[in-house]
């Protein structure tokens, strides 16, 4: 499929969609599927260095 476009809007700051629950729950269902406590890393999510903290060192994450 391909598109001729004048423009491409990116909105990654939510002004025109709120997709914060989408990610909330993706962030939910992450965490449950590595035993991670949920709270801990919603709590950090905004800020990349606390969200790194809050993922245990030597995590293998399957892909």
């Amino acid at each position: 499929m391909q598109f001729e476009v004048e423009a491409i809007l990116f909105d990654v700051d939510g002004t025109l969609v709120d997709s914060t629950a989408a990610v909330e729950r993706t962030w939910r269902t992450w965490a449950a599927a590595y035993g991670l406590d949920a709270e801990a890393i919603l709590a950090a999510k905004e800020h990349a260095g606390a969200l790194v903290a809050a993922i245990p060192t030597g995590l293998v994450v399957r892909v």
